[in-house]
């Protein structure tokens, strides 16, 4: 790209920059201010050009560098152990084969790419031709995901010896490319932001982190059914004969999901035992999720506690249906009831917003806290 006496006059780190190019356009990146005033500049006086929903500063290597990268991949704890030597050929934003033995060199690879590298349509159709002739494919298949890309691989290859081997667009696509242009999202009105997230998961992996590594190894973490929790002997029949029993020993189990600090949350030692652990862990993750997302409740207009709201996904009553014969007293009520879930992380941080207890049954997995 071409600087101007405007961009010039910009601090590098401000000054928008040609983040990917192709053969009868470019696509200038930068910030939504800065960019109103180009396209208002003199430059830009007889050009064609529209807005795209980008809202972030991608294939920017003035932005960025391989160190920057590592930072990100290095703090995934990608422990992959022996992997296939083997893998499918990736081709970077430029159409060059990108090399890696293993799941984080891949990875680091393409989040170079995506972060640091602009993007030139050119050289990366020219490359896939040269690819897909040396392979001499009888046939071959594009699977856009979330792109329309496809649509230029297919244009630019009509004109090539690969023109008898491309496939034709499905009419979904015909439809939607001859479908007139939508104005794109305004991030203004989005509805929903996950900013941040905590949980308590079978496996003894108790936070995000622990179950992504659970899942990632693929581990089954299925187990009998722990002494604490109930007989088996009494409970379960393999025969399915026998009421009032369950048919299967086994389960995916928390480890610790009576581990509370009570006293951490105001609460008397009296109180504690007959609040049901739903209670207890909504308390903990809540605190968690929100200390990972760095809010400070207050701090700002959007966190002020008369706009949070939670919405609190719950079903069964199995606390207080297990111990509704027992020494209870007040605190039976609030501390079994699955309605409270949501007001008891509204009472404890003050929050006078929403308080939404929904039951969809299995579905009811999810917890939200709205700023």
């Amino acid at each position: 790209m071409m600087l101007t006496p405007y961009t010039q006059a910009l601090p590098t780190l401000t000054r928008p920059y040609a983040s990917a190019s192709s053969s009868n356009s470019v696509t200038v990146s930068g910030s939504p201010s800065v960019l109103s005033q180009l396209v208002e500049s003199e430059e830009f006086k007889g050009l064609k050009w529209k807005n795209l929903p980008i809202y972030g500063p991608m294939h920017a290597s003035h932005l960025y560098t391989e160190g920057n990268v590592d930072e990100i991949i290095d703090g995934l704890n990608l422990d992959c152990g022996p992997e296939r030597s083997e893998h499918i050929p990736f081709l970077s934003g430029n159409g060059f084969m990108i090399n890696g033995s293993n799941f984080a060199s891949l990875l680091r690879s393409a989040a170079m790419a995506i972060i640091g590298q602009p993007m030139r349509f050119i050289e990366l159709l020219d490359n896939l031709r040269d690819h897909i002739q040396a392979v001499n494919p009888t046939s071959f298949e594009m699977l856009p995901i979330c792109t329309t890309v496809d649509r230029l691989v297919y244009n630019t290859f009509k004109s090539t010896p690969l023109a008898s081997l491309v496939p034709t667009p499905p009419p979904a696509a015909q439809q939607k490319s001859a479908a007139p242009e939508t104005s794109p999202p305004n991030p203004k009105t989005a509805k929903l932001a996950i900013i941040g997230m905590a949980g308590r998961f079978p496996g003894g992996a108790n936070d995000t982190e622990a179950f992504w590594d659970l899942l990632y190894q693929g581990l089954d973490v299925h187990k009998s059914v722990p002494p604490r929790r109930w007989d088996v002997n009494t409970h379960v029949d393999l025969t399915l004969k026998k009421k009032n029993t369950g048919g299967v020993p086994w389960g995916c189990w928390l480890d610790d999901a009576g581990l509370f600090d009570a006293r951490f949350f105001n609460i008397s030692p009296r109180e504690a035992p007959q609040i049901d652990p739903a209670q207890r862990l909504a308390l903990m993750t809540a605190y968690e999720a929100i200390e990972q997302a760095g809010i400070v409740v207050d701090g700002t207009p959007s966190t002020r506690p008369d706009r949070v709201g939670v919405f609190f996904g719950v079903t069964a009553n199995d606390w207080a249906e297990s111990n509704s014969a027992q020494d209870i007293d007040t605190y039976a009520i609030p501390g079994g009831n699955r309605a409270f879930v949501a007001g008891r992380i509204n009472y404890f941080y003050k929050f006078s917003g929403p308080s939404y207890v929904v039951d969809t049954a299995c579905v009811s997995d999810n917890k939200i806290l709205n700023f």
